[in-house]
């Protein structure tokens, strides 16, 4: 399944009701550590283990009342959220975590 870009608060808000589970990319595109994670979160996005999970990018330059409301304060940061709600987040480019995270709950 691929990465979505979400453009909006309300495709936030609305992906949150139309999904599961749903990991949520918040990134920036002047960041080193944003490039270097993107294609293994795009990876994770195909592996056939994380079939029953969504993916998801938010621009946090472009949508920056949206990634203040969601309590990002660093590039990356990966947001886990189940039915709804965030149960995980992790900070960083460190690729081990970021597999991790997924795989919590599966």
């Amino acid at each position: 399944m691929p990465v979505h870009n979400i453009t909006s608060e309300d495709a936030f808000d609305n992906l949150l009701v139309e999904n599961r589970v749903a990991v949520i990319e918040f990134y920036s595109s002047t960041s080193g550590s944003c490039r270097a994670i993107a294609p293994v979160f795009d990876h994770c996005s195909d592996w056939e283990k994380f079939h029953a999970v969504s993916f998801f990018r938010v621009d946090a330059g472009e949508l920056p009342q949206l990634s203040k409301h969601r309590g990002v304060t660093a590039m990356p940061t990966f947001q886990l959220y189940v039915g709804g709600d965030k149960v995980d987040e992790i900070k960083g480019s460190n690729q081990t975590a970021l597999v991790g995270l997924i795989e919590a709950v599966l």
